[in-house]
């Protein structure tokens, strides 16, 4: 997409204008009302679903809130309406999200952007159902939906749920423990939100592996969207484009795939009505607006919204990724030790994939040690691996890859019960024969005290002055970056304000013929 010039408003305030009470369907939406007071050059498109695939584009949303915070963007391939508004500014999204007349889900039907373009490029009822949910609604009808939601929600209930969902994590773990080995994710960590949530919706047990399946398959949701739009509109996707486009043999599955989940959620809703039960599919399928019940499109949305709801994906580096940038390093290192971290999920679970991965690293990438994050619950795999002649270094206190578990960034050690296990950890490393540890944003004293009470060489990252040696992100060192800012971190340079000038001064250079002068032509 080339540059082109966009209108740019600093408020939100320059924008508002007051809806009036007239029919909505007469009312004009997404359309600016004031001239702009300055132009800005965009040079990204938000409507392309295949930039999301790269994940969420923070640049191009931090662009736009230093240089046009209340942006009207024009409307993507197939969509109806004019364009959109996009708010970048807490205070500016706060404002309006209180003020239906100003912003209306049910006229805006902004949900769509996450499900297709179009109804004419998208299957129609993943589209209609993308509308007619209760966060598509407003005021009395979005309160008529939620509210018996939340009246559900028992202490009583809730308190019921946790017995269950604890049985239901004893019967998971007892199924594992004799296996040997398996996959975490499928055997574990995917059952257990899918049980919640079916037990809290009151979906049977025999059906619960479908819910899985179309929570898969709705992922595919935004790429088969676009997908469809372009080849309508005649688009060629460039390769990187292409590479993410389904065939139509799998397009053709994923219609199937919908059509087979709308058909259970109504079915199972409309059952419901007839036959009421303790759960909230019951509480869904009879709700009612103006002593009337919801019409099957909306029992069709909100069977949708549970779907895409109890969707949640992860994405981690692979070991492939790890393999190609340790490649890259070993070629520039002439004296440093190179230690490659073993990626989440390639050795947790299984000590013999542990050391299948530790052995591709070290023999793709020519590194010299391998980086596992943990203590005693990984023992086994550190074991095998150096059991193979591969050196090992642990990691603890703060492990990134285990921030989902501890939910945030924040000291590791500092309670007396954490601190003693952290040091039976480091102990226990030490006696499995790894040769260093790194310790992680741990109490200084803390850091102290594992150094008196073992052998085992200590480098700490936010971890006090008595470790044997330091480390930083050189990103964070040279100043790359400037939104990581804990307390351990000390910039020696500021190369992010230094580069942004010199490309400034380029592009001035540029504009205004200085560059190249005499001297820099042949």
């Amino acid at each position: 997409m080339s540059n082109k010039t966009y209108s740019a408003y600093k408020t939100i305030g320059e924008v508002v204008e007051i809806l009036s009470n007239e029919d909505p369907k007469k009312v004009k939406i997404n359309a600016p009302a004031f001239k702009p007071i300055n132009e800005f050059k965009r040079d990204f498109d938000l409507t392309d679903v295949f930039l999301f695939e790269k994940g969420q584009p923070f640049e191009q949303f931090k662009n736009l809130r230093n240089n046009s915070p209340v942006h009207f963007h024009e409307a993507g391939i197939g969509d109806s309406e004019p364009g959109f508004w996009v708010l970048t500014k807490y205070s500016d999204i706060e404002y309006v999200s209180r003020n239906q007349k100003i912003f209306s889900s049910q006229l805006a039907s902004g949900t769509t952007l996450t499900l297709g373009y179009s109804q004419e490029v998208s299957i129609d009822q993943l589209f209609k159902s993308a509308l007619d949910h209760m966060l598509g609604m407003d005021d009395k009808l979005h309160l008529s939906m939620r509210n018996p939601h939340i009246r559900f929600f028992t202490r009583k209930y809730v308190e019921e749920l946790r017995k269950k969902v604890s049985v239901k994590v004893t019967e998971l773990l007892d199924n594992i423990a004799p296996l040997g080995k398996c996959n975490l994710v499928d055997t574990v960590s995917s059952e257990l939100p899918i049980f919640s949530l079916s037990e809290i919706l009151g979906v049977p047990e025999e059906d619960r592996p479908k819910i899985k399946e179309w929570m898969t398959f709705l992922e595919m949701a935004q790429v088969v969207g676009a997908t469809q739009a372009a080849e309508k509109n005649n688009i060629q996707l460039d390769d990187e484009q292409q590479a993410s486009a389904p065939d139509p043999a799998m397009i053709a599955m994923f219609t199937n795939i919908v059509n087979e989940m709308f058909q259970y959620g109504r079915d199972i809703l409309l059952k419901r009505r007839k036959e009421p039960k303790d759960d909230l599919l019951s509480v869904i399928a009879n709700i009612e607006i103006d002593g009337e019940k919801l019409p099957e499109e909306y029992l069709d949305g909100s069977w949708l919204l549970i779907i895409i709801a109890g969707n949640e994906t992860t994405v981690p580096i692979t070991l492939d990724e790890m393999i190609y940038h340790a490649k890259s390093v070993v070629k520039a290192v002439k004296r440093a030790l190179v230690v490659v971290d073993l990626p989440f999920g390639t050795y947790q679970s299984d000590p013999q994939e542990a050391l299948r991965s530790a052995i591709r690293i070290m023999k793709e990438s020519g590194a010299h040690a391998v980086k596992l994050e943990g203590g005693s619950e990984i023992s086994e795999s550190i074991s095998k691996i150096i059991n193979a002649g591969i050196p090992v270094m642990g990691h603890l206190g703060l492990t990134p890859q285990s921030i989902y578990k501890f939910g945030t960034y924040r000291v590791r050690g500092a309670d007396k019960s954490e601190a003693n296990q952290l040091l039976s950890d480091i102990k226990k490393l030490e006696k499995l024969g790894c040769f260093a540890c790194v310790l992680e944003k741990i109490p200084s004293k803390l850091s102290k005290k594992i150094h008196k009470e073992t052998n085992i060489p200590l480098i700490g990252i936010g971890a006090g002055d008595a470790v044997d040696g330091q480390v930083l992100v050189i990103h964070d060192l040279l100043g790359l970056t400037n939104e990581f800012n804990p307390r351990f971190l000390r910039r020696y340079l500021d190369l992010n304000s230094t580069i942004k000038k010199a490309v400034k001064k380029y592009v001035s250079d540029v504009k205004s013929k200085k560059f190249p002068n005499k001297k820099e032509m042949y």
